[in-house]
């Protein structure tokens, strides 16, 4: 009798443990199921896939992103929402598709390069401060050849997009858009830094002109100066 009662304890308690634990996951953890999906109805990702592992085709897709970002960010940096960012990148893609396998030529590229505007799924990924869970975003994809290697991935826009993968502090412009897009509890849930988090409302962002830059009159002008070199 003793030992049913001691059996039923030890069962009551692992239970509970199991009922407690659940309940962490599901309601207090800030990446619950459907955090995921609230960022990317904000969110826009982008995609660079290498056409394999290789030394050469690695270091392709690297200095493409590299390109891409330099390109993107100042045409996206005064962009107010994922919409509206859609639709300028949807408006540029033939020129980007240009962009990308002028660029690739220049490094003596084989494979062919493409631009499509779609739906991915991203892994559990961080940028300088901030943390994103996994799920599916809208994504600026760049395919190389197969794109069958290893891929390059950032944040779009907002812009959080680095030219190499370290931890570094992003830029107080980025923050207050991220901020400024996402309500308190979910900006709060990504935040690494939570100080950041707290003061992150007395950032002011300087004052721009809101005139529309596209990508097409930005990157244009530069890439007909070397063509023309």
């Amino acid at each position: 009798m003793i030992f049913k009662m001691t059996l039923r304890k030890k069962l009551t308690i692992f239970l509970l443990a199991i009922t407690t634990l659940f309940t962490f996951v599901f309601l207090i953890h800030p990446y619950r199921k459907n955090d995921s999906s609230l960022l990317s109805d904000k969110l826009l990702r982008f995609r660079v896939l290498a056409d394999s592992d290789s030394s050469i085709d690695q270091y392709e897709k690297n200095e493409l992103s590299k390109k891409m970002i330099t390109l993107l960010s100042p045409a996206l940096s005064d962009i107010k929402t994922k919409e509206e960012a859609l639709t300028l990148l949807r408006e540029s893609l033939p020129f980007l598709n240009a962009y990308c396998n002028y660029v690739l030529s220049n490094y003596g590229a084989q494979n062919y390069a493409s631009c499509t505007l779609g739906s991915h799924l991203f892994p559990y990924k961080t940028y300088g401060n901030y943390q994103f869970p996994a799920g599916i975003y809208d994504t600026l994809l760049v395919t190389i050849g197969s794109g069958r290697g290893s891929n390059w991935w950032c944040l779009a826009f907002p812009p959080l997009c680095f030219a190499n993968e370290a931890f570094i502090d992003v830029p107080d412009s980025s923050s207050q858009m991220l901020f400024d897009l996402l309500d308190k509890d979910c900006y709060e849930a990504i935040c690494l830094n939570k100080t950041s988090s707290n003061n992150q409302s007395n950032i002011t962002s300087a004052d721009k002109q809101t005139s529309r830059k596209s990508i097409l009159t930005l990157g244009l002008p530069s890439l007909l100066e070397q063509l023309l070199e």
